[in-house]
């Protein structure tokens, strides 16, 4: 029985460009959706870290419902359901992009929430009680990390 096999690249002459299209709409759609994720979770997470009740809860709602339900369906609803329901075309990229966003913005969220929430409350009240704001605690201190 013989393990060799014939690899047969033909097929790049022909659709090779197609692939370098695809390559550079692929990175396209994932530098927006990593940006525009980012963009969506950090304000996610503060509004899951408010102390007022229905701000609060209207952030764990949006990060319930998008993290229970399939990407693609997401992506469907944004490039088919806008069209549909509000008469919003999108286009392909602006609904790739809009949809992976909102879905890696929910994820995002909540690893920005419970890095906050890991932070021990004694860690808070010392850096307080050393005259430190709560946004100057929060910061990374780079100077002490240098030692």
């Amino acid at each position: 029985m013989s393990l060799a096999y014939n690899w047969d690249f033909s097929f790049l002459d022909e659709y090779g460009s197609l692939f370098w299209v695809g390559t550079k709409m692929t990175l396209s759609v994932s530098l927006v959706a990593v940006i525009g994720g980012l963009l969506v979770g950090i304000l996610v997470a503060l509004v899951r870290l408010s102390r007022i009740w229905p701000i609060r809860f209207i952030g764990t709602t949006y990060v319930e419902i998008i993290r229970g339900t399939p990407l693609l369906v997401q992506v469907y609803l944004f490039y088919y359901g806008l069209p549909l329901f509000l008469g919003v075309d999108l286009g392909i990229f602006a609904a790739a992009c809009i949809a992976l966003s909102i879905n890696s913005g929910a994820y995002i969220a909540e690893i920005m929430r419970a890095g906050i929430q890991a932070v021990d409350r004694g860690q808070m009240e010392a850096a307080r009680s050393l005259g430190m704001s709560r946004t100057m605690a929060m910061r990374p201190n780079h100077f002490a990390a240098s030692f």
